[in-house]
């Protein structure tokens, strides 16, 4: 087992392919977001992470990007789950793991915590360079700055700050 192995996860969005195509059928998850962070973490993660990352829905939890999901409307409204996410997310996570033994996390306050919450179960260390910067323009910036640059995030453990 590789102990570096990094696993990427980046946030969903509001923003759905079905708000523009309104009679889409299931699509996979990877083109169902069409916001503008969301396709920029995607970019990041594609790039850099090529197969190693997931998205985090609020209503299908952690998802690989080539799974085929449905229309919906939720959205977490704060960094507290139900017991029934916690079990299901955790299940997921167990299947979706790996050999991973790092993630990082592209996303807000919310995002990070679940995953914090989760992945500390399974001893896994969760890293998320955006936090700190106020609000998805500013993390998108980074995120754009980082793929720019053909630069990664560089997380504590690589003896810096993140960005």
């Amino acid at each position: 087992m590789n102990s570096n192995r990094l696993l990427c996860v980046i946030s969903c969005g509001k923003s759905k392919i079905w708000d523009r195509h309104h009679d889409e059928g299931l699509v996979q998850a990877a083109d169902a977001y069409v916001g503008a962070f969301f396709k920029c973490n995607k970019e990041y993660a594609v790039k850099f992470h090529n197969n190693n990352w997931l998205i985090l829905s609020a209503k299908y939890g952690f998802i690989k990007p080539t799974t085929l999901i449905g229309n919906y409307n939720a959205k977490f409204k704060s960094s507290k789950i139900s017991p029934e996410q916690q079990k299901h997310f955790f299940d997921q996570v167990s299947i979706l793991i790996e050999d991973h033994r790092r993630v990082l996390v592209l996303g807000g306050k919310v995002y990070v915590s679940i995953c914090r919450s989760i992945f500390k179960e399974f001893g896994i260390e969760v890293e998320a360079p955006l936090i700190g910067l106020k609000g998805n323009g500013f993390m998108q910036q980074a995120v754009k700055q980082a793929i720019r640059e053909n630069r990664q995030f560089t997380l504590k453990g690589d003896g810096s700050n993140g960005l």
